[in-house]
């Protein structure tokens, strides 16, 4: 198989690229082969959770994508012809690609990917600038392939992640777009190259609309120092006071112990409180709350 690949250098060794691609632990050899991920909520210094993901790189997207699903972006549940979907808050193929770019064009001696995940929006970041005479601008139109790693290219164009056609921001860009959503920024920027999409699930909109939902003493100002997932479910609440958690859960995409912890935020800044039983009663809104 390496052979095939060209992963064997003239007089016998393996090529940089295989050790990369395959090795059990590439970063014997290579100290930033790492994908870090972090959540972030209101700045730099705001750090909620992180991971730092190691490995061979033919496998990384598929950790990623997999931590990704499990911590930091949502599934929301909805059903069509009766069958019940959980789509990604991205187009999925759209986010692979992406991944595939930031991994197969890194610059291998630089820093290790960087993912920041903010309520509204993701940016991923990788060493290595774009080749000489090729601009964002230019990826976003026709253009042809200029792999970094060639040897690297070609082992993720023979494994089916990507075309060998520059064809790849146009597949992100049909991806968001048939998701409703702009298409990703692209900036060089720091010697490499960063790519930030918006999320589907949460829109600074939502605060807006809730403070107009809510009544008196609840204002905008309030409503910006809750989380755009705190804000979800007291939207909810507002439009359905007989809500229960599971149902919170399974709209929003998180788990009802993380729904109980949002709606105890929520009773602790004096918004809502529960009026009869935990199985037979109701939220209400405190009209008289003062922000």
């Amino acid at each position: 198989m390496f052979r095939d690949l060209g992963l064997f250098t003239e007089d016998g060794k393996l090529k940089n690229a295989a050790l990369l691609l395959f090795a059990k632990n590439p970063r014997k050899y290579f100290t930033c082969v790492e994908f870090k991920i972090g959540r972030f909520r209101h700045n730099e210094s705001d750090l909620i959770i992180q991971d730092v993901l190691e490995g061979n790189i033919i496998q990384m997207t598929d950790r990623v994508v997999k931590v990704l699903k499990a911590k930091y972006l949502t599934s929301p549940i909805h059903y069509k012809d009766m069958k019940r979907k959980e789509p990604l808050e991205v187009p999925e193929d759209a986010l692979r690609e992406i991944l595939y770019n930031s991994i197969a064009h890194k610059d291998y001696s630089g820093a290790p990917i960087q993912m920041r995940v903010w309520d509204d929006y993701v940016e991923i970041w990788n060493e290595g600038e774009l080749p000489m005479g090729l601009t964002p601008e230019a990826l976003l139109k026709k253009h042809s392939s200029h792999p970094r790693n060639k040897n690297i290219a070609n082992a993720f164009f023979k494994a089916g992640f990507i075309e060998s056609w520059g064809r790849g921001y146009e597949k992100i860009r049909e991806g968001f777009e048939g998701a409703g959503l702009p298409m990703p920024k692209i900036e060089d920027v720091e010697g490499g190259v960063r790519v930030t999409f918006q999320r589907n699930n949460v829109s600074n909109s939502r605060k807006t609309e809730l403070s107009d939902k809510l009544p008196n003493g609840l204002s905008e100002k309030l409503s910006n120092r809750l989380s755009n997932t705190t804000t979800s479910i007291c939207m909810f609440i507002v439009s359905y006071k007989n809500i229960s958690r599971k149902e919170l859960a399974e709209k929003i995409g998180i788990s009802t112990t993380a729904v109980q912890k949002h709606l105890n935020k929520l009773k602790s800044l004096g918004i809502i409180k529960r009026i009869g039983s935990a199985k037979n009663g109701h939220w209400e809104v405190i009209e008289d709350t003062e922000s």
